[in-house]
């Protein structure tokens, strides 16, 4: 819901056309979005390398 809500707040902030306000509710949407983005490729990277040699 708290990313939601901060994609909502970016598309609002692009509607500006304020690069500084862009570019911090861009950061605010990434600091939410990011540590389940790692999971997600920490998991697809552990089920790729199942099994094999490196």
């Amino acid at each position: 819901m708290i990313a939601f809500k901060r994609w909502k707040k970016l598309k609002k902030m692009m509607e500006t056309k304020d690069r500084n306000k862009i570019m911090a509710a861009n950061e605010n949407l990434n600091n939410i979005t990011k540590p389940f983005a790692e999971r997600i490729m920490d998991i697809a990277i552990a089920k790729t390398l199942q099994g094999k040699n490196i």
